[in-house]
């Protein structure tokens, strides 16, 4: 009975331990971690980048809740570890209220929160838009705990292997009323968008 007791005890402590890097907040703005302490310099190699998944559960095992990014390319980040108190971390919101987007136009006066994205096994002909969703989902749920309610999309794509999107997370609730205003003429819009009640939008087919 004992031993049993012991065994899920161990277990439970394992499975909180493997996920506990998925809290791990990455940011880009260094006033964000101004109250933490650095607990963890240097996630990255000399020179080089890692993964984000990579450098979050490195970060967790040092006792990090936060990586204050240094280097982000398509590769991977560097950055360093803080440790911050609960009320440092910015509000969590409903991951569907998580607007994606792919035009950075939509983002004027946006407040640049970090990147993230999400996987799926999910793969092939018939289950590829499943697995697509299911990765934009993962993707909303990263923003989401970053503060986000706007993604601008950097990947998204599903083949034979399974899904995965990614993308910078924004705030975009709090820009200002002239940032807000939107676009004046189709010129302000990128491609063949064109500007219609002070949106960008494309054009009708």
């Amino acid at each position: 009975m004992f031993r049993t007791a012991v065994v899920v005890a161990v277990a439970a402590a394992l499975i909180a331990c493997s996920s506990a890097w998925k809290r791990v907040r990455v940011t880009s703005h260094i006033e964000e971690v101004a109250p933490c302490e650095l607990v963890s310099p240097g996630l990255g190699l000399t020179g080089g980048v890692i993964r984000q998944d990579k450098a979050q559960k490195i970060a967790a095992k040092r006792g990090a809740n936060a990586i204050l990014i240094q280097r982000s390319t398509e590769e991977g980040i560097a950055g360093d570890g803080y440790r911050c108190p609960d009320g440092a971390k910015p509000p969590a919101r409903d991951p569907t209220t998580v607007r994606i987007t792919q035009h950075a136009e939509d983002l004027r006066g946006c407040k640049a929160l970090g990147s993230g994205g999400g996987s799926s096994m999910m793969g092939g002909t018939m289950l590829a838009r499943a697995g697509r969703e299911r990765a934009r989902e993962a993707m909303r749920e990263q923003a989401a705990s970053l503060g986000a309610d706007v993604v601008l999309v950097q990947t998204d794509a599903a083949d034979a292997m399974g899904a995965e999107a990614t993308g910078d997370a924004y705030s975009c609730a709090d820009r200002s009323a002239e940032a807000d205003s939107g676009c004046s003429k189709d010129t302000d819009c990128k491609g063949e968008r064109i500007c219609v009640e002070r949106q960008c939008a494309d054009p009708a087919r």
